[in-house]
């Protein structure tokens, strides 16, 4: 389940402040939706992994954890909005009415799940906010925002607003930290990475509180927890050079997620504070993780692989990690136009993103080792 959302990365791969700043502009954007056709190799693995994987999952399996309501700390709360930001894309690169059909239903089958509080999500009452949960809002906010991008639907904004207002309400910006929630080991990494869609709301609705609450977010980020006792520190030491792997908690793919995050605000912004310590973020995972096909990780964790990949590693190169880095490249080359993440993006996509899909297209592997065999995830 948790490799559904990639087929989004590999179509991204391919297509090409202060409170009060102005926000920036992209130097290039994406090509609409339907407006780029892929021939030869790569087309056709996207062609598999659209038909085999993405477009062929049971919605029901992704739904009913949302109807039910009793998770008490996994992360089913992720599956259907990483999915959903797939199919999304899969629509967007191939736009006919049966996959419409299919990111439609979704989409108002979710909704329906939405509870009169505004709560869209896999949790009991009794342990919302731990664990997962923050984590999986973030996932249903990326894919109604996603959908709302698409259709320009606005009970999908207005589900969207639901989902974050509520949040706010649990977790008032100022009175409850984002960054000393969830699992423990992860110091934070995963809440805080719904920076992201907090600041894509605010862009889509203009509403000041999305980006109070997005600004806040960051500042915590500064404040000794429970969980870390310098904080995560996030931004400013990326903006100080410090390696990924001694950076809060070292949790590779979460942590790219807040980076991603920062992107958005700096749109929102124009603050080259948060743009800058994304570069320098970038730059540190090229120079001391990126692993040679790619992509880096061991069990999930920054790893200093660029020095390390030579070793025997127990579980090197997650695939989630090597689609949040396709995700975080693609951010780069959009923002500063520089042509080395078009070089990142393509090194992954063919060395590490498609050699983790089976010749089928129907699952990717979990792990992909230079060497050994490539199983799916348990």
């Amino acid at each position: 389940m948790k490799t559904n959302w990639i087929f989004g990365v590999l179509v991204s791969a391919v297509f090409w402040g202060t409170l009060h700043a102005e926000p920036a502009n992209d130097v290039f954007s994406l090509s609409p939706a339907g407006a780029v056709s892929l021939q030869g190799w790569v087309g056709g693995k996207l062609d598999l992994c659209l038909t085999n994987r993405v477009m062929a999952q049971d919605l029901e399996k992704f739904i009913a954890p949302f109807r039910a309501r009793r998770e008490t700390g996994g992360w089913t709360c992720e599956f259907w909005g990483k999915w959903f930001t797939s199919a999304a894309l899969g629509y967007a690169y191939k736009p006919t009415p049966e996959n419409r059909a299919v990111i439609d239903r979704a989409v108002s089958e979710l909704i329906a799940t939405q509870t009169p509080d505004g709560y869209i999500g896999t949790y009991d009452a009794a342990h919302q906010l731990g664990t997962w949960d923050i984590w999986g809002r973030k996932y249903v906010l990326l894919g109604l925002l996603a959908d709302y991008d698409l259709t320009g639907d606005k009970k999908v904004l207005d589900a969207a607003r639901g989902e974050a207002d509520f949040l706010m309400r649990q977790a008032p910006p100022g009175k409850v930290n984002l960054s000393s929630l969830g699992l423990p080991i992860l110091q934070g990494v995963a809440p805080s990475s719904i920076l992201e869609p907090i600041a894509l709301l605010y862009r889509r609705t203009g509403e000041k509180k999305y980006l109070d609450f997005a600004q806040n977010i960051v500042a915590d980020w500064n404040a000794p927890t429970q969980l870390n006792p310098r904080g995560l520190r996030l931004l400013d030491d990326a903006l100080a050079g410090v390696p990924p792997i001694k950076i809060g908690s070292a949790k590779a793919y979460e942590m790219t997620s807040c980076f991603e995050g920062l992107c958005e605000l700096y749109r929102a912004t124009g603050d080259r504070r948060y743009l800058n310590a994304a570069v320098k973020y970038g730059e540190s995972v090229r120079r001391t993780e990126r692993m040679i096909i790619g992509s880096g990780s061991n069990q999930e964790l920054w790893c200093d692989g660029a020095r390390t990949q030579t070793e025997c590693l127990e579980q090197p190169i997650e695939t989630c990690v090597t689609a949040t880095w396709m995700k975080f490249c693609c951010q780069m080359l959009r923002l500063t136009g520089d042509p080395v993440w078009a070089d990142e993006l393509e090194l992954s996509l063919y060395n590490s993103m498609l050699a983790a899909l089976t010749p089928a297209g129907n699952w990717f592997s979990y792990f992909s080792p230079l060497q050994g065999q490539r199983v799916p995830s348990q």
